[in-house]
């Protein structure tokens, strides 16, 4: 997973930059990640996964599953059964992010992805993207 964490910090340099094939190298990296967690997932030396990890899994799902809106994390919590405080500590020791800023990276590449390859409008991919104001 470490590798996946150094993923995670260049993806996220990559997204701040302003420079020519910023967006290009951003999406290699996420290509990156999503196979080194695939490959971490799904090797057959890995230990089945604790609670934490299964419940991390349910959490990322969700966060994907609702870009559109605004995600309510006490409610989760509620139907897990788990404490935020504990949820959101073992996330950023995880992922080394919090959620807030892992949902907004998504929602920020999901919007970058829309816009090159998507003929909606700003408004419509800030609106399908979670973002309540386009400006």
């Amino acid at each position: 997973m470490a590798q996946a964490r150094q993923v995670i910090g260049q993806l996220e340099h990559e997204s701040s930059q302003h420079v020519s094939f910023a967006n290009e190298m951003a999406e290699l990296l996420f290509g990156q990640l999503v196979m080194l967690l695939n490959r971490h997932r799904y090797t057959s030396d890995s230990l089945p996964p604790t609670s934490s990890e299964t419940l991390l899994d349910k959490l990322i799902t969700r966060l994907a599953a609702s870009l559109k809106s605004p995600f309510a994390l006490d409610k989760f919590c509620d139907e897990a059964s788990c404490s935020e405080r504990v949820l959101r500590q073992q996330f950023r020791q995880q992922t080394g992010m919090t959620i807030n800023q892992y949902l907004r990276q998504v929602r920020v590449c999901h919007a970058q992805y829309l816009l090159q390859h998507s003929r909606l409008l700003i408004s419509d991919i800030s609106t399908e993207c979670g973002f309540e104001d386009s400006n």
